[in-house]
């Protein structure tokens, strides 16, 4: 017995479209909410270190490069070879 394409087919994933647009929405409606004022992003402790955190690792390339340069600077130069 065969079956039809309609009955095998899977329904397409929704879930995260939902989500997404749900956090567009809140994101939306928090800025609109707060006249544009960026301080609604900590505007509690939970809030804060979330975005907090992702602040950091978003730009954590360039913190990491600031930081190894900084850290050439307090260090001497290894000796090769032929300096020794």
């Amino acid at each position: 017995m065969q079956r039809s394409r309609a009955a095998s087919a899977t329904p397409p994933p929704t879930g995260t479209f939902d989500r997404a647009q749900d956090s567009e929405d809140a994101f939306r409606l928090s800025m609109i909410g707060s006249g544009g004022d960026m301080k609604v992003f900590w505007s509690n402790g939970l809030v804060g270190s979330i975005t907090t955190l992702a602040i950091v690792l978003l730009f954590w390339p360039l913190i990491d490069k600031a930081f190894g340069s900084v850290g050439r600077l307090w260090r001497p130069a290894k000796a090769t070879g032929a300096e020794r």
